[in-house]
This record gives C-alpha cells, structure tokens and sequence, in this order.
C-alpha cells in the first residue's frame, strides 16, 4: 500500500523516522556480495547447477573474480587475456567462446538471520543479459523472466538461507541480435563477450516481515512571501508475508494504524 499525507515542516522527521521503525524491532542490513566469486564456462566444465553448487574443482578452467565484473572484464584481469587495449589484441580473442553461457560462483556465510521474523531478499541490480540464479541447490529465478541489461530484480530468498556455506550459482547467458544492451562506437571497440555478466551489484538485503522503502519527500513552499512550508511524505510498505500485520505509526503528531 502506498502512505501520502501531507504534514507541517516541524513534524517530517518524526515522521520519517516513525515509518521506519513502526511497532516490530527490525534487523535492517544489506551484505554485498563483491568478493570470492569463480567463473567458467559452461562449455569447458563438466555439471550441473546440483554437482556445481556441491563444490567445484580448483582447476584452470575456474577464474577467480570479484563482482561487478563482465567475463572478458575478469578473464583479462586474471591475466588469460593481456593488453586487451594494445594493438589488435582485442580482435584476437576468440569470440566462439563468449557465445555460451557462464557460470558465476559465490560462496558465503549469512548468521543471525531469523526465519520467524526477517525477510530477505536477493538484490540483483544489472545482468547482461539473461540468466538463471540458484541459491543452495534450488532455483530462485529463471532467464524466462530474468532478463534485461537495465532492468533490476528482488528475489525473496528467506526460505532458502542458511547461516554458513550458502552457494549462490548464476548461470549467465550473452545477449543475442536485437537484445537491448550497451552500445559501442567506433572508438570504443565492442568486446568478442559483448559485456555478458554481472556488471552491477548483487547484493543481500534484510528486513522485518512488513518492509519500507521509496521513501520520498516533496517540499512545497510559498514562494511569494515564504510565510508557508509543507512536505508530501510517500513511503511503499510491503508485507512479505501470508498473515495480515497491523503496525502503529505517527503521522505528525497522530497515530494511525496501517494494514499492509
């Protein structure tokens, strides 16, 4: 549901913080999951999402990264390509192996999280350009509707969680004729991975089971003698739950019930 009043100047950081905080005590945070990422082709090792997820043998055939990265990007940051930008070493690289999808590995621990009452969410800001994404073995997302160099995703992952040893898998596919992506000229080259990847964050966000977010604040003041000033406060309230939530929060100086 959405929350608009308008409200004298005095009271919108009351407000602001009364929307975030609410009744229930909440373990707001975000992880992100920049470091201790693997990547390989999926041509070039043998498994599937199931025996990947398990382990992976540390093989030259595994390129170890950090995220945002594209695949050329981390291939030529671990050295397998040098001088990309000298000459026309660029245009040497075999683009037939850009032209399957990758897998993206990541391995970390997530304590305190409390199924009973926190949400998480996988945050995925900017793949190029679809991809498939499995968490522990099961499969949170698909590239049927996971796809769009600028399109972002949130992905409820709470159910799928565990405190040590989670494995997030992606398996990212290149973007293909007419595909909306980055655009080159040509003074820029365009890259044999056509900047297949994770070029923007993913990351882990916590939140209670009801979460605020858009926050927005819209001043309004009069101009002509600067004898008024109000602000429009809108907020999205989301219940990640199955159970109807009452909270009680101050509006100004009232105190209002919302049902999200």
């Amino acid at each position: 549901m959405l929350l608009k009043h308008k409200i004298p100047l005095l009271f919108s950081f009351l407000l602001l913080l009364s929307l975030t905080g609410c009744d229930a005590p909440l373990k707001p945070g975000e992880l992100s999951l920049r470091d201790g990422w693997m990547i390989a082709s999926t041509h070039e090792v043998e498994g599937d999402a199931k025996t990947i997820t398990a382990g992976i043998r540390q093989s030259g055939k595994w390129t170890k990264t950090s995220v945002p990265t594209t695949v050329l990007g981390a291939l030529a940051e671990s050295g397998e390509y040098k001088d990309i930008f000298f000459d026309k070493n660029l245009e040497k690289i075999p683009a037939e192996r850009f032209k399957h999808s990758w897998w993206f590995r990541n391995q970390f621990d997530f304590d305190g999280f409390d199924q009973e009452k926190d949400n998480l969410s996988l945050m995925v800001d900017g793949i190029n350009y679809r991809a498939n994404i499995w968490l522990n073995g099961v499969q949170i997302a698909s590239q049927d509707t996971l796809a769009g160099a600028f399109r972002q995703f949130e992905i409820n992952v709470s159910s799928a969680i565990k405190s040590v040893n989670n494995v997030l898998l992606v398996e990212v596919f290149p973007p293909q004729v007419r595909n909306f992506y980055m655009g080159f000229v040509d003074w820029a080259p365009k890259p044999p991975d056509n900047n297949m990847g994770i070029f923007r964050e993913i990351r882990l966000k916590r939140s209670g089971k009801v979460s605020v977010s858009h926050l927005f604040v819209a001043p309004h003041v009069n101009t002509k003698d600067l004898s008024q000033a109000s602000v429009t406060v809108s907020a999205e309230l989301r219940n990640h739950s199955n159970e109807q939530n009452k909270y009680r929060c101050y509006s100004g100086s009232r105190l209002r019930e919302v049902h999200p």
